[in-house]
């Protein structure tokens, strides 16, 4: 049977967002020996990374230090997402410190198991008094601690009878000004519940609470205390064990258990792969799960407990006596924290693109073709035209924006397709954010994600689109867009299948520009983007695709470049592992990249003092792919009928190099190209190594100059430094004979 690769596709898709580890059975269960607290002893201590509230973590750590003398335990502790980052960037310097781990966020112990930081350890209480669903199978990590992000108010400030009992009348005029909120950008039982509130109330429940003046603090313990203080009357979230602890304290504050239930978090904890403690991790863990423990983060800390054997707190009702929003890690993963997967290389080429496309949209933004794009979309809306006051609907904005983006060609390139990635990708994922309400990461990680693919396509059948007469940009850019969004949509494996189906019909784009210097090359991006969005919405609504879209019989790479044989494999191997779009390179020059080479070269040679009109001929040397593109016809590209066609013509380039001394925007206007009438005289001589073609971005420039400039015997070098040019290029100027 042969493989459906838009399936693979979506798997490793899939795979970049959920746990992706084997599963192997868990390790035998632990108990304390003498021999393991002998060995945690000369190690000398443990470090603690925490995100529970300091007074309680430090109670934990004193009772283990009186429990087994001579380990200390250095409790470090922070936000349940700044832990989480704190330990990513130290990771990534090869930096150990931490021995145990504890966060609120449960989705942070999935990625870190994929990244295979996690130690399998499993204490003997865990294997005997915990549930399957709060343990990990491949004994990887266990709930520590479990809680409620819930509301509550101040008796002083609210009467009983007033008090909201819903997330809905917190929507009420009358709480404006009066209510405080934690960040989910700081604390995982925060951002855990911003996640179940959102997928059960809708995202829009929380544009709704934005106007209502809420204010904003850092931990999920940070609005029991506003509260409590009287500085708020009522709390939108927050950990339910410190609002408790408050009233026990005698503090004027009530929970409120809202009638669409209550977020539940829980807080697994973990033994870390490369502990500097290693014994004394494990010994801390096999306390931290036991009867004695677990007890007192309840009598003490008023936390819940998976333990079977622990009792609740007298007074509170039991997690079976309270509606619950479900707590669903994995969810959280995809949902919330999937720009973390990726590498950092790649999520600042990421912002790179985002920063490029929005710079080249406001430098386009006053020329005819955006003007033109513009008036040509009907449909209104509420999403961004970078540069422009009108918003328009989801696929308007990302053909303009994408017009815009690409129309100077000034924008990226991977060298590899060619392919433009961020005229595409960018528009279509900042659209469907603002659209559906995506977070910042989410559009981070889509980005991410369509930009691997559109580069990894434009590799199956290496320039076979291009000859074909087609533009790669356009045809891998609809199917990569829709890749991109629903990948920040987080659509399922079927939805990807049926979304890469559905944008295989969408695709298209020739290249006859090339003729005349029309506008449909700008025109292509745009359209990818829109498209690849449309077929990200259709198939999330259902609607079906083809599994063979790509290598099928009538598939893509069949009908645009006129080949199914391609190295399939090149798809998907290693993707969400290794990142070829890394390699992005943005441009120097406002032109295609095969022709920069040439333009250093010109621009090295003109400042040596080399005037056009001494200048016989040139000859250069190019690969047989380009010629089609960017030299022929001869008469046409040396005498271009417009700034547009300009660009796809490597002698014209080379003379606005020549006069200018650059090939950016402002060089290709007015009276500065007026003199590259005098280098007609350009002409390509195709590479003679007919078993090993010329590679694109080689070149090799002869210059004839006229005498009496230079001496017969003379000759010498430029090198070009251009970020696109493979190989050192070499310019001999001699004498003609």
């Amino acid at each position: 049977m042969r493989l459906r690769f838009s399936l693979a596709v979506a798997s490793v898709v899939i795979t970049l967002f959920i746990a992706g580890a084997v599963s192997a059975q868990a390790p035998t269960p632990t108990k304390v020996t003498p021999e393991l607290v002998e060995a945690a002893r000369k190690e000398g201590k443990i470090v603690w990374y925490t995100s529970v509230e300091l007074e309680l973590a430090e109670r934990v750590a004193k009772a283990f230090e009186a429990k087994y003398p001579g380990i200390p335990v250095q409790v470090e502790r922070s936000g349940a997402e700044r832990n989480f980052q704190r330990l990513s960037q130290e990771y990534g310097s090869n930096i150990h410190v931490a021995d145990f781990v504890n966060s609120s966020d449960a989705a942070h112990f999935i990625v870190w198991k994929r990244q295979g930081w996690l130690a399998p350890f499993v204490p003997d209480e865990v294997a005997e008094y915990y549930p399957p669903e709060q343990r990990d199978p491949d004994g990887a990590y266990a709930t520590w601690r479990m809680t409620l992000s819930i509301m509550g108010y101040n008796t002083k400030l609210v009467k009983p009878d007033q008090a909201p009992k819903s997330f809905a009348e917190l929507l009420d005029p009358k709480w404006a000004g009066k209510m405080v909120k934690a960040h989910p950008g700081y604390s995982g039982t925060i951002l855990t519940s911003t996640f179940e509130m959102a997928r059960d109330l809708g995202w829009d429940y929380f544009q709704k609470l934005a106007k209502q003046r809420v204010m904003q603090v850092q931990s999920a313990t940070d609005p029991p205390r506003k509260l409590a203080a009287g500085e708020r009357a009522v709390m939108i979230d927050g950990s339910e064990y410190v609002l408790l602890l408050a009233k026990q304290n005698g503090s004027p504050v009530e929970p409120i258990y809202p009638s669409e239930g209550s977020p539940s978090i829980v807080g697994p904890s973990a033994v870390l792969k490369d502990a500097p403690h290693p014994n004394a991790a494990r010994l801390f863990a096999i306390y931290s799960f036991s009867a004695e423990c677990q007890q007192l983060i309840v009598d003490v800390g008023a936390l819940r407990s998976a333990h079977r054997l622990v009792k609740e707190r007298p007074g509170r009702p039991l997690l079976t006596e309270i509606k619950l929003m479900k707590d669903d890690p994995k969810a959280v993963a995809i949902g919330g924290l999937l720009a973390e997967n990726l590498p950092l290389a790649m999520r600042a080429m990421a912002d790179n693109l985002i920063l490029d496309v929005i710079g080249l949209c406001l430098a386009a933004r006053g020329t005819d073709y955006v003007q033109a794009a513009g008036a040509g979309i009907d449909g209104e809306g509420s999403c961004t035209v970078i540069g422009h006051a009108r918003t328009r609907d989801t696929a308007g904005a990302a053909l303009i924006n994408g017009v815009a983006a690409h129309g100077e060609d000034f924008d990226d390139t991977f060298e590899g397709g060619p392919v433009h990635a961020g005229a595409v990708i960018v528009p279509a994922v900042l659209a469907a954010a603002e659209r559906f309400g995506l977070d910042g990461r989410a559009a981070l990680l889509g980005i991410g994600v369509g930009v691997e693919t559109i580069c990894r396509l434009s590799l199956v059948a290496p320039r076979l689109v291009h000859k074909a007469g087609f533009h790669p940009t356009s045809i891998f850019g609809t199917l990569a867009a829709a890749v991109g969004v629903g990948a920040a949509m987080k659509l399922e494996a079927r939805q990807l299948v049926d979304a890469l189906g559905i944008a295989g019909s969408m695709a298209s784009g020739i290249i006859e520009y090339l003729a005349d210097g029309s506008w449909t090359k700008r025109l292509h991006p745009g359209w990818a983007a829109q498209a690849g969005l449309r077929a990200a919405s259709l198939a999330r609504q259902g609607f079906k695709g083809p599994r063979s879209v790509l290598e099928g019989t009538h598939g893509l790479f069949n009908g645009f470049a006129h080949n199914t044989a391609g190295d399939y494999e090149r798809l998907t191997r290693g993707f969400g592992k290794d990142w070829i779009s890394e390699s992005l390179a943005f441009k120097p020059f406002a032109c295609g990249t095969m022709t920069h080479p040439y333009i250093d070269c010109a621009i090295r040679l003109a400042a040596r003092g080399i005037a056009p009109e001494t200048i016989q001929s040139i000859v250069c040397e190019v690969a047989e792919g380009t010629v089609h593109r960017l030299w022929e016809p001869l008469a046409l590209k040396q005498a271009p009928p417009n700034a547009y066609a300009a660009k796809f013509s490597t002698p014209f380039c080379i003379a606005v190099a020549f006069i200018t001394g650059d090939a950016g925007l402002a060089s290709r206007s007015g009276s500065r190209t007026c003199g590259a009438a005098h280098m007609r005289s350009c002409h390509p001589r195709r590479s003679r190594r007919s078993s090993s073609p010329m590679p694109p971005m080689a070149a090799g420039l002869l210059l004839k100059r006229r005498p009496p400039a230079i001496s017969p015997a003379s000759c010498s070098t430029a090198r070009s430094t251009s970020a696109f040019c493979a190989v050192e290029l070499e310019v001999s100027i001699t004498h003609p004979m």
